[in-house]
């Protein structure tokens, strides 16, 4: 899997970073039972193949990096995260490795800042769920019901 996507939105496509290259500032706050009307989550194995925790230490001049690897995935992550030791950059990047993917699709009245590259907060479902989530895709319709949306998300890395 590649660092980027791409996206076509009013007649125009592009290249963009994935879900790890994008603001983690809400576009909208949803609340399940008000304006969240409907979410339903999914939880998945990681995908990568590997994960690599890397930090530049100033003081050292020098780079302390641990890794984990998956055989059942493909492809790399690479995290920047401050560490102190090789073993504890070995440890996050073991936890990042192991941690499941939350995938989702949600149902609410049409929101025109939610499209897909955004992220979006989902608020009222409990701690597990209540978190950033990136929008990757967004569906809007006008109908006899007024303005609806769906959109499908991933539950951004904490």
């Amino acid at each position: 899997m590649s660092g980027v996507e791409f996206v076509a939105s009013m007649g125009e496509g592009h290249f963009r970073p994935r879900a790890g290259g994008v603001s983690s500032e809400p576009a909208a706050e949803v609340y399940y039972g008000e304006s969240l009307e409907s979410y339903t989550a999914e939880m998945r194995p990681p995908n990568h193949g590997e994960v690599e925790v890397r930090y530049w230490d100033e003081k050292k001049k020098k780079t302390i990096k641990g890794s984990a690897k998956n055989k059942k995935g493909s492809g790399k992550r690479v995290y920047r995260v401050p560490v102190e030791s090789k073993s504890e950059a070995k440890d996050i990047a073991k936890s990042k490795l192991e941690a499941l993917r939350v995938e989702g699709t949600a149902e609410t009245f049409g929101i025109p800042s939610i499209v897909a590259g955004k992220v979006v907060k989902l608020k009222g479902l409990g701690s597990k769920f209540t978190k950033n989530y990136y929008v990757t895709q967004a569906t809007h319709r006008m109908g006899d019901t007024g303005y609806r949306m769906s959109f499908e998300v991933t539950r951004l890395d904490e």
